[in-house]
């Protein structure tokens, strides 16, 4: 229905979005927040008629404020039991673009466990941060028992309803509640927002000595760009006039679009503290605005009513990554590259405690009984604060940046040590064989859901009085491995324990070498022999020359100005002019570095105009890599000379109309790396970048002929259109740049009937395909940009790391193919780049008669992807979580051959059985499986 004028119930809802960190580093923030959190619960004590104050759905804040103020736990429990202190259900509020989707499942896990203890959590769904949403969040709140969710970024008003149900690509749906044009903070911008917008600095000074009444800040060298205007909180007197008229306006705009007889206004801006005349407030409102009943609520109430009234709503399905044409918000999606580092140190992190760290944590389990549950609830709680939207986001302050490295080291630490303890125990519980004198095992760990046959590097010990200048590999029945020494170190001295002094030297010669492990389990071990006096298999190296190499499958050109001609043996296709540098300039007329805003003038230059060297840098039998030198001249800088000083939204900023003339060099390597038998070939790219305010971006011209690139996204592969808006249709927003660029987690492929190629991803997150006769697929490696805004509210400590200079390096690979995505497995390919093999060297087994090889986890049937695998929150149980990211019903069954089990059952994201979820467990280890199309599946497996 459309609610009619005098049939409306508006809800004021009192509460703050809370950054952790943004604007300030955490500890100057976290101070803020001590009187956020005092004055909030001294307000809900001393006025039981205020319902509730919503702490932005997180419970971060809660651990905060609790860490300084641990005498304060029983007042928050008791709010919070009652319901009027609202935390949760997330732990922090992330971006789910960037993040794996498992990211996401712990986020919610993590936020509504810890806020249980404290007696409740709102287990309603809303989130003031994610740049853009992501099509799987319908079930994967589903799984959490959440039915309705709340935000805004990327939801437009101009192509969305305020209500809508939202389906995940399975079908899964829950009701979407979009927030109005003036966004969560309706209240506030209404209220103690109410200053004539111009002149906006006018105002401010007029207003001066009452916004800095009580105010000072240091003024030392050291911190005077790195300290707030402190003072006490703005409270201005309220014109209850001004009041009235405003929020008039705004409810009757809102009429026009809502289909329930329920408006939100919402007191829930940024960092904000509940006003303490807010009853007052609505009071006053209640007596001058007839008809509606105006009053304090909470998000749970407004929700519920809702689901109440709403009817007949339209279904959209999908991601949601529209740009708004109502607010600042358009370009809010262009974090995807910005502080590119961090985006990589977060994969790395994903990687390693979800790929290894936990999977083979909890096999060690299943065989010995220890779980490292502490250190691994300490990784993911460092996680999820990085993954908090600003901070992941790449948009605050340098400080803010510097913390989160420190704890991505952590994470990363403290899984490679759980890790290696792991590895090293399920190499000897679950190899073969006795040392022999001159051998030493090496067992060979695959964490991926399928067999794999790879070209393994490794750097293996040789003890001196055993080394006779070569070295060979065999299988268990003693049939040589294709092995190749790539270097040889002096001789070095280890300790079997670096703690104990005294502890027998073992005096080594350290050899890199590569080998070739073939059919190594899905999610399991191989085990090889490495002979200290074996003698090299002598064989044929791959075909290479000075700028050519080439295996069974493809061979690899580079032309004069270092551009790749890649030739598919299998289609017989030739692809030209890939991989050339493009760099263009980057404006700091943005609000900040949510935005991707081209120069008036840019000028764009291309390494494909210049020359290049190439030179074969390594051939073997194994494997060959070429090296290209590229030499390219771009801007120093914007020119900073040229400016224009103007406005976006109550910002003044500062616009730089051309890039600058003063030239410096950039120099770029990139090592092509082809196997034998490879289908891919993979690179390596690394620069220093020394220049500022532009955007590098790898270029591909692909040359296929569609209309739509695919890329996988948290549990789904994506469809996108390649045709870019229509400018024209956006000429209020100044200047659209590049606000179509797209997320990917590991690829992005373009396709035909003729031709199609894959760009896989090592964590780098955005890419585009240019609307181009080519379809050029473009991939940012680095974008430097600088804010050029003042902010008249408050003093923002100068942000120069966004210009990421210094040392890049990154990974990726490309992999021409036939048919589509999914019939060309490229979702493997991405996994076999992105997670190579570990190997362990190692001595005796614990049993000399097991196989020399084993899959801890087997699937019957490929298909399925896993998102995690865990011991479960209570201590009880394997938790094993996969899902389908095809479009067909996937049945396969599941064997787990490193324990028994008494029960299993289908759970909930919480870990808990569904109801009519148990599932027949055949020999106390397997369990068949059906999973549809698009589905996320977690497994339960009680632990006999």
């Amino acid at each position: 229905m459309t609610a009619k004028i005098g049939n409306c119930e508006i809800h004021i809802i009192p509460g703050t979005h809370w950054d952790r960190e943004w604007r300030y580093d955490f500890e100057e923030t976290r101070q803020r927040l001590v009187r956020l959190m005092e004055n909030t619960l001294t307000l809900l004590e001393n006025n039981p008629k205020i319902p509730a104050f919503v702490l932005d759905g997180q419970f971060l804040p809660i651990k905060d404020y609790l860490d300084v103020r641990p005498q304060n736990r029983d007042r928050i429990k008791q709010m919070v039991t009652a319901g009027r202190l609202l935390i949760g259900p997330w732990y922090s509020l992330p971006d789910f673009a960037v993040t794996l989707g498992e990211s996401t499942i712990r986020n919610l896990l993590f936020g509504i466990t810890n806020s249980r203890k404290f007696g409740n959590v709102m287990m309603d769904g809303m989130t003031n941060s994610s740049w853009g949403q992501i099509s799987q969040m319908p079930q994967i709140l589903s799984g959490f028992g959440i039915d309705t969710y709340a935000s805004y970024h990327g939801v437009p008003g101009h192509a969305y309803p305020i209500e809508f149900k939202w389906q995940s690509p399975d079908g899964t749906e829950i009701l979407f509640i979009r927030s109005p044009s003036t966004t969560r903070a309706s209240f506030f911008l209404a209220t103690r927002r109410a200053l004539p917008p111009e002149p906006y600095e006018a105002e401010y000074v007029k207003a001066g000595s009452r916004l800095l009444k009580d105010a000072y800040r240091m003024t030392d060298e050291a911190t005077v760009d790195q300290t707030p205007l402190y003072g006490n909180d703005i409270n201005l007197s309220v014109n209850y006039d001004v009041l009235y008229s405003e929020v008039a306006k705004y409810v009757e705009i809102i009429r026009k679009e809502i289909t329930t007889p329920h408006i939100l206004v919402g007191d829930l801006c940024d960092a904000q503290q509940m006003c303490p005349d807010i009853l007052q407030m609505v009071e006053e409102l209640k007596k001058r605005h007839k008809g509606d009943d105006i009053h304090l609520s909470s998000i749970p109430e407004y929700f519920a009513k809702v689901k109440q009234s709403v009817n007949s709503v339209p279904v959209f399905k999908g991601e949601m990554r529209f740009p708004h044409k109502e607010s600042f918000a358009f370009r809010l999606c262009n974090i995807l590259s910005t502080r590119m580092y961090l985006k990589l140190a977060n994969r790395s992190a994903e990687y390693i405690l979800t790929k290894w760290c936990e999977p083979f944590a909890a096999l060690e389990w299943l065989a010995k009984g220890d779980y490292p549950q502490a250190e691994i609830d300490q990784a993911w709680e460092y996680m999820l604060i990085n993954q908090s939207h600003d901070a992941i986001g790449g948009c605050s302050v340098d400080q803010v940046h510097d913390d989160m490295l420190w704890r991505y080291k952590q994470v990363v630490n403290r899984s490679r040590a759980i890790m290696h303890r792991s590895l090293g125990f399920l190499a000897k519980q679950f190899g073969t064989g006795k040392t022999e004198p001159n051998r030493c095992r090496l067992a060979v760990f695959n964490p991926l859901p399928f067999e794999r046959s790879e070209i393994i590097h490794a750097y293996v010990d040789v003890p001196l009085d055993a080394y006779k200048e070569n070295i060979s590999i065999t299988d268990s029945k003693g049939n040589p491995v294709p092995c190749q020494i790539m270097e040889t170190s002096i001789s070095k001295s280890v300790s079997l324990e670096l703690q104990l002094i005294g502890c027998p030297a073992v005096f080594i010669r350290r050899l890199k070498i590569e080998f070739q492990a073939d059919n190594i389990p899905q999610m399991g071990m191989r085990q090889f022999n490495l002979n200290f006096d074996g003698k090299l298999q002598n064989a044929p190296s791959l075909a290479a020359g000075s700028n050519w190499m080439e295996n069974e499958f493809l061979k690899v050109t580079v032309a004069q100005n270092g551009t790749l001609e890649l030739f598919d043996k299998t289609t017989s296709q030739t692809f030209t002019d890939l991989h050339y540098f493009e760099d263009d300039g980057m404006d700091r007329a943005a609000r900040n570095s949510w935005y991707l805003i081209p120069p008036a003038t840019n000028k764009i230059f291309s390494s494909k105009n210049g020359t290049a060297d190439c030179r074969l840098d390594y051939v073997s039998p194994l494997q060959a890599k070429l090296v290209v030198n590229y030499k390219m001249q771009i801007p120093k800088s914007l020119d900073l000379e040229n400016v224009k000083v103007g406005r976006m939204e109550h910002f003044i900023t500062y616009s730089y109309l051309n890039r600058s003339n003063e030239m410096i060099d950039l120099e770029i390597e990139s090592s092509f790396i082809l196997r034998k038998g490879a289908k891919r070939v993979d690179v390596e790219t690394r620069f220093v970048n020394n220049a500022c305010d532009h955007r590098l971006r790898v270029m591909l011209p692909t040359n296929i002929e569609t209309n739509h690139s695919f890329a996988d996204s948290p549990f789904d592969v994506v469809q996108r259109p390649i045709e870019k808006l229509n400018k024209e249709e956006w000429s209020e927003l100044r200047d659209l740049g590049d606000v179509q660029t797209q997320p990917m987690i590991s690829f992005v492929d373009l396709a035909s009937d003729t031709r199609s190629f894959a760009f896989l991803s090592d964590g780098l997150p955005e890419y585009d395909v240019l609307d181009d006769k080519q379809r050029t697929l473009a991939v940012t490696l680095v974008k430097s940009i600088l804010h050029g805004r003042i902010d008249p509210e408050t003093k923002i400590p100068p942000i120069n790391g966004s210009q990421c200079l210094g040392l890049h390096q990154f990974r990726y690979s490309l992999y021409p193919h036939k048919g589509d995505w999914q019939q060309a497995n490229v979702w493997k390919q991405a996994q076999l780049h992105n997670l190579p093999i570990k190997t362990v060297q190692c001595m005796d087994a614990a049993d000399s008669s097991k196989s020399d090889s084993i899959s801890l986890i087997n699937f019957e049937n490929e298909g399925l992807e896993i998102s995690a695998i865990k011991r479960s929150q209570d201590g009880n149980a394997l938790i094993v979580r996969l899902y389908n990211h095809t479009d067909r019903q996937i049945k396969t069954a599941m064997t787990i051959s490193a324990g028994k089990f008494k029960s299993a059952s289908l759970s909930d994201m919480l870990e808990e059985p569904l109801l009519n979820g148990k599932l027949a467990l055949k020999f106390s280890n397997t369990v068949k499986l059906d999973v549809a199309a698009k589905k996320i599946i977690t497994i339960r497996l009680e632990k006999a």
